[in-house]
């Protein structure tokens, strides 16, 4: 058998990385970030302690790449070409696909609202430089946006957000109450609130 290469080296460390880190979210889902240990996720990973450290100093390090990841997944699905602006295209883009990701990945967007709704993970979230900045970096490009369309920014930025995570909430819970019909005529209606033209361009 001829030695790995650099990439397969490069890609298992990305599987295992992935794995501990999928266990970590549900570990903290069920049981609460405090009362989850290390050596709980080693086995429920079935990995060593020892090989988990290889990839994460500490439960903190492993709850911030969580965490980082739920960010960036977010920014790539409403800023796909990451140029710092939100287009009314890329808006009616993320509607589809956040709607789809909610509908065919239930489990994993419970068990993210499970963890965020802890007490002192947002806070945590704040208090970490390369999160919390990424945080407010998705906040301030949701401003622009409806700044940008909007002569009350703030209120319908809040809106958006409101909405959003209470038809989320709807989706991944009580998905019954979501019939794919339903859900067709409400991303339209969400598309007619916050689908504008620049003020420029009215």
């Amino acid at each position: 058998m001829s030695p790995r290469t650099k990439k397969q080296f490069e890609e298992i460390r990305k599987e295992k990385k992935s794995i501990i880190a999928e266990t970590a979210l549900r570990l903290f889902s069920e049981k609460g970030y405090h009362a989850t240990t290390i050596s709980e996720i080693a086995k429920k990973a079935k990995i060593s302690k020892g090989l988990l450290y290889n990839y994460f100093d500490s439960k903190e390090k492993l709850l911030a790449e969580i965490l980082q990841n739920f960010i960036i997944q977010m920014e790539t699905l409403i800023n796909p070409n990451m140029d710092d602006e939100i287009t009314n295209a890329e808006l009616e883009s993320f509607f589809e696909m956040m709607i789809e990701s909610m509908k065919t990945n239930r489990e994993h967007w419970r068990i993210l609202f499970q963890l965020t709704m802890q007490k002192g993970v947002i806070s945590y979230i704040f208090s970490k430089n390369d999160i919390g900045n990424s945080a407010e970096k998705l906040m301030k490009l949701g401003y622009k946006y409806f700044a940008d369309r909007f002569d009350n920014p703030q209120e319908e930025l809040l809106l958006f957000r409101s909405v959003l995570k209470g038809l989320a909430l709807i989706i991944v819970y009580t998905p019954e109450a979501c019939p794919d019909d339903v859900l067709e005529s409400f991303k339209k209606r969400l598309k007619d609130i916050f689908i504008k033209p620049k003020k420029t361009q009215k």
